[in-house]
């Protein structure tokens, strides 16, 4: 529901061909399976679309364990190390079911708002969709994802640092045009919306150096 929200609000199919695509989810899936053991990884999807001024360079965790990476941000993660970062925050997301909490707990809010005053969708799904769109996560649900995505690096031979620079990158790119500086904040659960500021840049310094 929250996928077609954005596909009727102007997401596109990505402009990837097939093969592109194929190569890059094949190698991604790579990473995630040296990062986390079998058993940690629930079944999930990667899929490519164009952001556009819908969701700009962006990726995101949306209920039922679907991860939406933009052209967009594949442009600025052309490289593999930069791509397994940010893949690896949506994927602790995906593990620790962050957008099936935001989900419950947002048409829970709902529901008992729709008793108490009598206002609101009586439709779960649709008002679910919404709320998992506009509902953004916590400094506690960030900074595990941002473990993620250290994680991930790490275990696929890169420095934590790589994430910082990335994030920089993409706030940089942000800045640099209006129309995805609105996109951004269309998603608060998304990685484009989250802020980036020196506490967190922090985190990916390699403490062993």
């Amino acid at each position: 529901a929250t996928l077609t929200r954005l596909q009727r609000e102007g997401g596109q199919p990505s402009g990837l061909s097939i093969e592109t695509q194929q190569r890059l989810r094949e190698g991604l899936q790579a990473a995630v399976q040296k990062s986390w053991d079998a058993r940690e990884l629930p079944p999930y999807r990667i899929q490519f679309v164009k952001g556009g001024d819908v969701l700009g360079p962006n990726a995101v965790a949306l209920p039922g364990n679907l991860i939406l990476i933009t052209d967009e941000l594949l442009g600025l993660a052309a490289r593999q190390p930069d791509r397994a970062a940010v893949l690896g925050h949506e994927m602790a997301h995906v593990i620790h079911q962050d957008p099936q909490r935001i989900l419950l707990l947002a048409s829970l809010r709902k529901s008992v708002k729709m008793v108490l005053t009598g206002q609101g969708q009586d439709d779960l799904l649709a008002s679910g969709a919404d709320t998992v769109l506009y509902q953004g996560y916590g400094a506690d649900i960030r900074q595990a994802a941002d473990a993620g995505s250290i994680r991930m690096l790490r275990a696929n031979g890169h420095a934590p640092q790589v994430m910082a620079d990335f994030l920089k990158a993409l706030e940089a790119a942000r800045f640099a045009n209006p129309a995805w500086m609105v996109a951004a904040q269309r998603v608060p659960i998304s990685l484009s919306a989250q802020p980036v500021d020196a506490r967190r840049l922090e985190a990916f310094k390699d403490k062993s150096e």
